[in-house]
């Protein structure tokens, strides 16, 4: 290379079935680029890429330009670029995904490139061009920048023309048109399925967990004793009833023309240890030996109380939930069932609940297989493979997903500006009519059978599906009572 030379690199790809086109399009094109000012020589390599699923998918095509300098290269940038890419981008469209990039002629990477061209060094596989056709690693060894390592990181978020935006929209508004793209061999325009589901499921979970933290999702003892779920983001009305600063609560009928609540001789009646009051006036005086009451009005008889109350909460006859199975039975003995008791009774579950929001996703690797193979048995006469009703149910979570995740961002940016609570009504009410008709149309789409045969398996697939999430559900509760 020239001193002052610098190499322009332009990466095409596009579909396999399209590869003779691509080819002669890019003839023409080289063949006009290197009659511009500053462009020397160009250099085309094949990289035919096998990517996911059966076949070759999608082709390659690298183009080394030679540029006299780097200010002839900005020239191009500045006047040229934009009416040399109009050319492929009305040839193809949406079809051609291409990238750009500047390489340097490597003299200050500090790297040997003595041996390149003959053998990959990875594999030491013979090179017949840019990649290699053994292992795929690319054959031009160079330190690249910070911005690059940050562009390939973000690059398909913040890009609107990224694969990731391309797959989103479809996604959301095209029931089933995803899978019967991918099963059709047009991939490369799209998302790997795969990927996409983890990206969005890595999402919601993440947004689920943040979510449960500050809105306090705990296990609380309703005002009977009982248990409930609760999510609570301020106790308003019990702090300021605490504080002095609420609204003096009005006298029950128990109580009418008892002493008031801030009177010096009367404890103050909280919690589930007091059992009864003494019609007498005066408290009576400790036993000697026993400690005095609390800030609180409560002795140490209450707080034993209060513990015997949870023991006896905690007392569980582990052989109403045997399960048959000797090693999980060996493992939920009654000892550690009533520890786990206990450590839910201690923080109102919250660790239990943090516990179980992380199994989820697991179970969710074990749940897609299984609901695949009910649909392999729905659809027997279809001539699918097992992992093609996989991939259906693939696309369809990762919709699910995403359409939970936008009902959350909805509900967080509606409580933070104080909005009217319609619009997350009427948001939630829209998802919870539009998920069931999406799977209905995803069906009729990808395994094009009649309305009424779509129906009949649509409703037993409900079934299927809930009996197989009762399943998966059951076992991630007994797996984070194993691990708490």
């Amino acid at each position: 290379m020239r001193s002052g030379a610098v190499i322009y690199e332009v990466s095409l790809e596009i579909d396999a079935g399209a590869a003779a086109e691509l080819d002669r399009w890019l003839t023409r094109h080289v063949d006009a680029m290197l009659t511009l000012p500053g462009f020397v020589e160009a250099r085309v390599f094949i990289a035919d890429d096998e990517s996911e699923g059966v076949g070759s998918p999608s082709v390659r095509r690298i183009v080394h330009y030679t540029v006299n300098s780097r200010a002839d290269l900005e020239r191009y940038l500045r006047e040229d670029a934009d009416r040399m890419r109009a050319d492929g981008q009305k040839t193809f469209g949406a079809r051609m995904i291409a990238s750009r990039r500047v390489l340097s002629d490597g003299s200050r990477s500090g790297i040997d490139h003595s041996g390149e061209g003959t053998h990959c060094r990875n594999c030491e596989f013979t090179l017949k061009g840019q990649y290699c056709s053994n292992c795929g690693q690319r054959a031009r060894i160079r330190m690249i920048t910070v911005w690059e390592l940050l562009r390939d990181l973000f690059g398909d978020i913040f890009e609107f023309d990224s694969r990731l935006w391309r797959s989103l929209v479809p996604l959301i508004l095209k029931p089933g048109h995803l899978t019967l793209e991918y099963l059709e061999g047009r991939r490369v325009r799209y998302m790997p399925p795969f990927r996409m589901y983890l990206v969005i499921s890595v999402l919601f979970f993440l947004l689920i967990s943040l979510f449960s933290d500050r809105d306090g999702i705990t296990i609380n003892g309703d005002d009977d004793g009982g248990p409930a779920i609760s999510a609570t983001i301020g106790d308003d009305d019990n702090n300021g009833a605490e504080s002095g600063t609420g609204d003096e609560p009005e006298s029950s009928p128990d109580t009418a023309g008892g002493p008031p609540a801030g009177d010096d001789d009367s404890g103050v009646l909280s919690g589930r240890s007091v059992a009864a009051v003494d019609d007498s006036a005066e408290p009576a005086p400790n036993p000697p030996g026993d400690d005095p009451p609390d800030e609180d009005g409560n002795s140490d008889a209450a707080a034993g109380q209060e513990f015997e109350e949870e023991a006896e909460d905690c007392d569980l006859d582990v052989d109403v939930i045997k399960t048959g199975l000797g090693w999980l039975d060996r493992r939920l003995t009654e000892e550690h069932l009533e520890e786990v008791c206990r450590q839910v009774r201690a923080d109102n579950g919250a660790a239990a609940i943090r516990e179980f929001l992380r199994n989820i996703p697991t179970m969710m690797l074990f749940f897609l297989p299984l609901i695949a193979l009910l649909m392999k048995f729905l659809y027997p006469l279809s001539k699918r493979y097992y992992v093609e009703h996989l991939l259906f149910f693939v696309h369809y979570h990762a919709f699910f997903f995403l359409a939970l995740t936008l009902l959350m961002i909805t509900g967080f940016v509606v409580d933070s500006l104080h909005a009217p609570e319609w619009i997350a009504t009427i948001a939630t009410a829209i998802l919870v009519i539009y998920i069931p008709i999406y799977l209905f149309v995803a069906m009729r789409r990808v395994y094009g059978q009649s309305r009424l045969a779509t129906t009949f398996k649509y409703f037993l697939l409900g079934i299927g599906y809930f009996t197989c999430l009762v399943v998966t559900f059951t076992l991630t509760v007994i797996v984070t009572a194993l691990t708490l």
